[in-house]
């Protein structure tokens, strides 16, 4: 993540007026295919992970729909994605908002937590709006400005794409469907996706057909 640094300067910049305790980046191709490209701290890299993992979460749909998404995870408000809810919960997170970042094509999610479960008020939500709005082009830069050699790779989840192309190739699934596969084996093996597609890149996992059940 450190050649992001037209993506850092931007949320950086924000980041004392937004009223969040931690604040994540991430680019998207595909709800299966995407990078974390900026994480303000662990918590909010675990936020991301887990909706990585689960397949589900305000991140991927305020991708598909272009629209703002709020999880109030502190509270007893029903929600459209209960299972990130409740693994949210255990890290002590009270609310997480997702906006997307860029418009046709979106390159990506802004997303932000708060430890309490209070909404924005209109001041903060409009200021997130104006910075995921500055963050599409400097991760439109950002992008380009990333290198071709695989050893430099500065995408955290490169070993996502690299095991999932292995899996692909094994057992003759398309690249997605081989993500989401992927994902469901760690969410079973109660791991996190980025640490079985390592182990799976280095061979201490072998690809079986158990794998396909």
């Amino acid at each position: 993540m450190d050649s992001f640094d037209a993506t850092r300067a931007v949320v950086e910049r924000y980041a004392p007026s937004l009223g969040a305790d931690g604040i994540a980046v991430a680019v998207i191709v595909t709800a299966a295919i995407r990078d974390l490209v900026y994480s303000s701290d662990d918590v909010a890299t675990r936020i991301d992970e887990l909706q990585f993992t689960l397949g589900t979460g305000p991140c991927l749909d305020a991708f598909r729909s272009e629209q703002t998404m709020i999880s109030m995870v502190g509270t007893d408000e029903g929600s459209p994605w209960p299972l990130f809810d409740d693994a949210v919960r255990a890290l002590d997170v009270g609310a997480v908002f997702a906006l997307p970042v860029g418009t046709e094509p979106t390159v990506g999610v802004l997303e932000l937590y708060r430890r309490d479960a209070h909404p924005w008020s209109p001041v903060t939500a409009a200021r997130a709006a104006r910075c995921a709005g500055e963050l599409a082009s400097a991760v439109r830069r950002d992008v380009a400005g990333v290198g071709d050699d695989a050893a430099d790779d500065p995408l955290p989840r490169a070993s996502v794409h690299v095991a999932a192309g292995m899996m692909a190739a094994r057992f003759r699934i398309t690249a997605d469907e081989a993500v989401v596969r992927l994902r469901s084996l760690a969410y079973a093996d109660g791991v996190r996706v980025t640490q079985l597609a390592d182990d799976i890149v280095a061979r201490r996992v072998e690809l079986t057909d158990a794998m396909l059940d």
